[in-house]
């Protein structure tokens, strides 16, 4: 079948030469014939536009002009792939007729034919083996042969064609195979390069080296008899070793970073209406993608988690860190190899906040109009609330207990909060009533499917109160939900993504760093004075700094599996947790309230 096509593109290219040509191209030729955007690597930068990474997935493609390349280069490619490129308009009869005579002689396919338009051409058309795909292909070569010069698409065709290795156009070759520029590329790696086009993974040079020196030879061959190289020159260079560097990890500098700066853009609607949109958006547009996150303190709080937890029984600690006044995620660490595990808790992880959920019970109290020295119930094992709320009655007789079994006397709700007393804030639960705070914390930024259980519909249990949720929270979540007390009440979504730029450099999205009125302003001051008093007397005394003016809360889930610290400055507002990822390790030594 392949060899009838072969005889199928020749007598297409005899007729359309001597049977009438002029009435068939008319009658043919594709109206504004253009090559296609060329797709371009995007890229990652710091907020200081230090580049983090080259987002590319299996396509890795940096364009270059055609000035940029020696002409050794592409000399070596059209001895390669199209010796006649420029004597040719599209098809070649004379290189179909000779690829026909060498795959009959050897019974296969080992020349193609197709001239380096019909190639390009084929991105259009398609890869279907049938002879309209072909008769279109030429027809759609000599279209663009009639709107393109000659260096145009010989230019494109080296920034577009694969190599091999992830490797499309020129550019990327030359970086993956030998850890230069394509001015940097010299005549027999040129030739090694040019010879992997027609077979990439057959003539990859690490796995197939013979068969790659023997076709890199082949091109010198071609390079000398199309008067490109002398004799004595051709000869020497055929003995040279292939000298391919070895091949790269895939890695990136900051690879928590990037993996955050994906998953956002993923999941954004303003990159594209499906996922499958924003990940072709992502991998093809060449943008310039600026993140929020600093590298500077990622790696800081990537180093503190390293050092203070070095996979001791598998318990690690995630750090999340927001400005309040614009919702830049700062740091989102993790102290996970990102090559043991891509998943980042800081951002994607769901953990039960125990009782650094307690500010959000006191701030719904507020709400109400409970004010902060409301007296509350300190006792050990409260009973309260019989018949005040028979749906919660399962709860309410099973009792609340605090922690180490502590009982306090003659309580206020704000001093209740210094001490976590757990108690006091099942009454305060029991009292504002569970969907008042799950209202707040929906304005301040937790996600609501943090309280879907497993009949898919959200709970109102009363452990929501002491933070026992359906699915808990992320870090990210929890630094930003804080982060709003400390921003007079306004909310700012918390992002990773700054702004995009196309590969022009304009402008194409900015984060919405504007906010939303969450709180008033006077709750949310009552709420930094209450949590300020939690770090300079209460459960978070170690968090207190000399100079800083810090608020926060701890936390500490059931049987001690998830510990919290949530604190913040003006300018910034931090969640520490501390856990193992099974969810199911007891922390006894690393508790707080």
């Amino acid at each position: 079948m392949l060899v009838m096509l072969m005889v199928g593109e020749s007598a297409i290219g005899l007729i359309t030469r001597n049977a009438g040509s002029a009435v068939t191209v008319q009658l043919s030729l594709p109206q504004g014939t253009s090559l296609p955007a060329l797709a371009e690597t995007s890229e990652v930068v710091g907020p200081d536009g230090t580049q983090l990474a080259e987002l590319h997935a299996e396509v890795n493609r940096f364009p270059v002009s055609l000035e940029q390349v020696p002409e050794h280069v592409w000399r070596a490619v059209l001895a390669a792939e199209d010796r006649r490129f420029f004597q040719h308009n599209g098809y070649d009869v004379e290189g179909l007729s000779r690829a026909l005579v060498s795959n009959l002689q050897a019974g296969a396919i080992t020349q193609g034919g197709s001239t380096i338009t019909q190639q390009l051409a084929k991105a259009a058309v398609g890869n279907e083996k049938t002879l309209q795909r072909k008769f279109a292909e030429l027809i759609h070569a000599m279209g663009l042969e009639q709107t393109h010069d000659k260096q145009e698409l010989l230019e494109r065709y080296l920034n577009q064609v694969y190599f091999g290795a992830g490797a499309y156009g020129i550019t990327a070759a030359a970086e993956e195979f030998f850890a230069t520029e394509p001015a940097g590329l010299r005549v027999e790696q040129a030739a090694l390069l040019a010879g992997q086009i027609r077979s990439p993974a057959r003539m990859d040079p690490r796995d197939n080296p013979q068969r790659a020196k023997k076709r890199r030879n082949q091109v010198l061959s071609a390079m000398v008899r199309a008067g490109w190289l002398s004799e004595e020159r051709g000869a020497r260079l055929r003995e040279l070793p292939l000298g391919v560097v070895a091949a790269r990890e895939n890695t990136h500098r900051r690879p928590y970073i990037v993996e955050a700066v994906k998953q956002e853009f993923f999941s954004n609607p303003a990159f594209g209406d499906t996922r499958d949109e924003r990940i072709d958006r992502l991998f093809s547009d060449g943008l310039r993608i600026t993140t929020t996150i600093d590298p500077r303190l990622q790696q800081l709080a990537e180093r503190i988690v390293r050092e203070r937890f070095p996979n001791r029984d598998g318990i690690t600690a995630s750090i999340a860190t927001v400005d309040p006044r614009d919702g830049r995620v700062l740091t989102a660490a993790f102290g996970r190899d990102f090559q043991r595990q891509q998943f980042n808790l800081a951002l994607q992880g769901r953990r039960q906040p125990g009782s650094a959920f307690k500010p959000f019970v006191m701030t719904a109290a507020l709400e109400r109009g409970l004010p902060p020295d409301l007296p509350v119930e300190g006792d050990n094992r409260s009973r309260m609330g019989h018949g005040i709320l028979p749906d919660y009655s399962k709860w309410v007789t099973q009792g609340v207990r605090n922690y180490e079994g502590a009982s306090y006397r003659n309580l206020t709700m704000v001093e209740a909060l210094h001490d976590s007393v757990n108690t006091a804030f099942a009454q305060l639960g029991l009292l504002v009533g569970m969907d008042r705070i799950q209202d707040v914390t929906r304005r301040l930024g937790i996600d609501q499917t943090a309280y879907v259980g497993r009949t898919g519909q959200p709970e109102s249990n009363p452990s929501i109160a002491l933070g026992g949720l359906a699915r808990g929270v992320s870090p990210v979540e929890m630094a930003s939900a804080y982060g709003t007390f400390a921003n007079a009440g306004t909310h700012v979504e918390p992002h990773v993504i700054a702004k995009v730029e196309d590969r022009n450099g304009n402008v194409i999205y900015e984060a919405d760093e504007a906010g939303q009125q969450a709180l008033d302003p006077a709750i949310a001051a009552r709420m930094v004075e209450a949590m300020k008093g939690v770090v300079q007397r209460g459960t978070a005394t170690q968090a207190r700094l000399p100079s800083w003016p810090v608020a926060g809360k701890t936390g500490t889930t059931q049987n001690n599996k998830d510990v919290w610290f949530v604190g913040y400055t003006p300018n910034m507002s931090t969640a520490v947790w501390i856990g193992h990822p099974s969810e199911n390790v007891s922390l006894y030594g690393l508790s707080s309230s």
